[in-house]
């Protein structure tokens, strides 16, 4: 089986979609290891497979960023208009930003 390494990231490697097919039951045992597996088909990316933790992670840092994201326009109105002139509309505004309900 033909792995190459995907300079886009550690752990990560190309594999065609034939070898693919005939090595699936020892690239899940990688994937189980935490590498992510790029299937190709032509030269193309058509498919990833990565373990459960990866998805988890990523959710993980999606949500870290979007905190972050608020902290840092929470500081921008408070260094502009100043700490007593955040409104409670404001808050509320930046509390219910990406929630689903």
């Amino acid at each position: 089986m033909a792995l190459t390494m995907n300079p886009a990231g550690i752990n990560t490697y190309d594999v065609g979609a034939f070898d693919a097919k005939t090595y699936f039951a020892e690239l899940l045992r990688k994937v189980k290891e935490g590498v992510t597996i790029n299937i190709t088909k032509n030269g193309k990316a058509v498919a990833v497979l990565q373990g459960k933790s990866a998805i988890q992670n990523e959710a993980a840092m999606n949500a870290h960023k979007r905190i972050l994201a608020r902290a840092q326009r929470m500081a921008e109105l408070r260094a502009k208009e100043g700490a007593a002139a955040l409104k409670a509309s404001d808050l509320k505004e930046l509390k219910n930003e990406g929630r689903k309900y």
